[in-house]
């Protein structure tokens, strides 16, 4: 840490953040109350609510000329004002990331990242026990950027990711273990500058998906997939070649184009130690066209209005793989020196293939204004609307959200 520069006397103000030489640390608070329509996403017998909710934060930032270094952290408070909720409480989620690179400058540089969270999601489906599935990530990711000349560089990479999935026991109630599943693989991005402010990108991902037990018990004796449903091993590759660039001095594009498959092994079901039978398992594979364009006009430095589209394909926790179109547009603006507001709509197309399959259409749309009362502090006000419609009209819903509250940062 010598390299950081960092003194034993701290200064700070708010809004200036508290300073150790040349490391930064950041604290910062969000706190206020939430309405929703549908909390438990119901298609019926829609139960209406408010909640508090309370999210403190720290981030630490040194940047030296040998070591760069960035570590933050989360934790988010939940609690539902109705009785009748309180399944809909969350009291662990959290979120800690950080990254750590050596010579940032340098021809050839190292670079460290971790993220570890614990995050509490809706469970979309009706008689559950509890309103949420919890999912539990470590992703580790490691790489050596390489400035090959002054408009040519690559960085080849390796990661591994360990999952754990909690669902709701429609059996004994409350959250049982799932499974956990472990991911790792190689990647390779490039960038040529051809212009001062243009560049052709390239990616390059390859991923095996291996989970602990490639078959599970449904424990919903209503399920139609039976008492079991394999979850094989896969791997999976995407590549992608595309442009970045400040075409004028506001008009920012982005365009990607490329390919990509999955493969599932249903031996790795077959030879699951003690594997019963009657599993239900599809082995479809993922391939096709994925697909970004984004366009941004920046109006100021803290302004601008975006449109674009994506198409990909991921692995998924509870069936083989979801295969997603997603058309989207958003702005962030400022109305005179203390009023903002931002906004964003998205459509998204999914399909969802193995032993579970299903066509979702999901529309949701956000609209936010901050009045900052200092450049440390705002009041925050947010509406927003999600209605998915799904071939699986158990967790077809919508939902509108309304909130008030503050953030501080010190």
């Amino acid at each position: 840490m010598a390299a950081l520069g960092a003194s034993v006397c701290a200064h700070a103000s708010p809004g200036d953040h508290i300073r150790f030489g040349k490391a930064t640390v950041v604290p910062s608070l969000a706190a206020g109350f939430r309405f929703q329509s549908n909390p438990y996403r119901r298609q019926t017998n829609a139960i209406a609510d408010m909640d508090f909710g309370l999210t403190p934060a720290l981030r630490i930032k040194a940047d030296g000329p040998e070591l760069k270094f960035d570590l933050g952290a989360s934790y988010t408070f939940q609690k539902y004002l109705q009785q009748q909720l309180t399944s809909l409480d969350r009291f662990s989620d959290f979120d800690i990331d950080g990254t750590l690179r050596v010579f940032p400058k340098g021809a050839v540089g190292f670079k460290l990242g971790d993220r570890i969270s614990l995050q509490s999601r809706n469970t979309d489906r009706p008689g559950a026990s509890v309103a949420y599935n919890n999912q539990f990530r470590n992703r580790f990711t490691t790489s050596m950027p390489i400035q090959a000349g002054p408009v040519l560089s690559f960085d080849p990479g390796l990661a591994w990711g360990h999952d754990e999935y909690f669902i709701a026991d429609f059996a004994g109630g409350g959250l049982r273990p799932f499974n956990f599943r472990n991911s790792y693989g190689p990647s390779l991005s490039a960038a040529w500058t051809f212009f001062p402010l243009t560049a052709l990108l390239l990616d390059f991902d390859y991923t095996w998906n291996r989970w602990n037990q490639n078959w599970v018990p449904t424990n919903n004796q209503n399920s139609s997939l039976g008492a079991y449903f394999g979850l094989p091993n896969s791997q999976m590759w995407h590549a992608k070649v595309g442009v970045r660039g400040r075409l004028t001095a506001k008009l920012v594009v982005v365009a990607e184009i490329g390919y990509g498959q999955a493969y599932y092994d249903e031996q790795s079901v077959i030879d699951s130690g003690g594997s019963p039978t009657g599993v239900t398992v599809d082995l479809k594979d993922a391939r096709g066209l994925l697909a970004t364009v984004q366009v941004a006009w920046q109006i100021g430095p803290k302004e601008d209005v975006k449109i674009g589209y994506q198409r990909n394909f991921a692995d998924s926790w509870f069936t083989n793989f979801l295969v997603y179109d997603e058309i989207y547009g958003g702005f962030d603006m400022r109305v005179g020196s203390r009023i903002g507001l931002d906004g964003l709509a998205k459509v998204r197309f999914e399909s969802y293939a193995g032993a579970v399959t299903r066509n979702d259409l999901f529309v949701r749309g956000d609209l936010g204004a901050h009045y900052y009362l200092q450049d440390w502090a705002s009041l925050d006000a947010k509406a927003s609307w999600d209605q998915r419609t799904s071939t699986d009209q158990g967790v077809s819903f919508g939902n509108f959200g309304a909130s008030l509250g503050a953030t501080f940062t010190y």
